[in-house]
């Protein structure tokens, strides 16, 4: 484990501010690239959080993108209902 990451981090979510409301990505505990928290990090352990942001991705199984690459090879405007049109 990288003390300093997790320090810096730790040190960066005691500065924020205690009355979060739903909106703040802070009161979501999910840190995206984005934030002033990550965005505050030094460089090497910025690029340590993104080495372990890479590890927790997984691949989506072949059937679900031959089902996505099937539905855009068949998708027709016209059997759109109007309603989901965007004219």
């Amino acid at each position: 484990p990288d003390a300093s990451l997790y320090d810096s981090i730790k040190k960066n979510l005691e500065s924020i501010e205690s009355d979060l409301i739903w909106h703040d990505p802070e009161a979501s505990t999910v840190f995206s690239d984005e934030s002033s928290l990550v965005q505050n990090l030094k460089i090497r352990q910025k690029r340590h959080f993104l080495e372990l942001r890479e590890k927790m991705k997984c691949e989506l199984p072949r059937e679900i993108i031959s089902k996505c690459e099937e539905f855009i090879n068949n998708f027709r405007r016209e059997h759109m209902p109007n309603n989901f049109r965007n004219t």
